[in-house]
């Protein structure tokens, strides 16, 4: 993701994460499926570190995502993106006709919003509204939105 102050502060930024971003191990052990916040520098972390602690409070558990500055990222491997939303074929098929590479669909926000709507989170109309409020010419935000439409869940 890449963050733009212009758009979204960076605490606004951190509650949308930790509202929708649960921070617990879900019986994962190890590394490997580790949650993890890397920020940009101390002033970051800090801040980061303020806002998980009353969302700790809001949610009446602790969160155990690792927040750092200093950990390298590294995307999961092909098989775990838009994992969810790998589970419905009919929407990757008339996703692949926008974005015809793997690498393009994988760094697709719609592909992104839709893997999050299969798990749960917002809704076809909530994501109807951010493409039409995205940057972009109008007819790519109706060819968008009409691709969205089309998919049968």
């Amino acid at each position: 993701m890449v963050y733009d102050p212009a758009k979204i502060t960076y605490e606004d930024l951190l509650n949308e994460f930790w509202k929708s971003h649960s921070g617990k191990k879900h019986g994962y052990r190890g590394r490997q499926y580790m949650s993890l916040l890397v920020c940009f520098d101390n002033s970051q972390k800090e801040k980061a570190l303020s806002v998980k602690q009353k969302w700790e409070e809001i949610k009446g558990h602790k969160i155990e995502t690792e927040i750092n500055t200093e950990k390298p990222f590294f995307p999961a491997e092909d098989y775990h993106q838009k994992y969810y939303l790998k589970q419905y074929k009919s929407a990757l098929e008339k996703l692949s006709e926008l974005y015809p590479s793997h690498k393009d669909l994988v760094h697709s926000t719609l592909a992104a919003r839709l893997n999050g709507f299969v798990k749960g989170f917002g809704s076809i109309s909530g994501i109807k509204k951010e493409i039409s409020q995205s940057d972009g010419s109008d007819s790519e935000k109706e060819r968008l939105k009409e691709a969205v439409s089309s998919i049968k869940w």
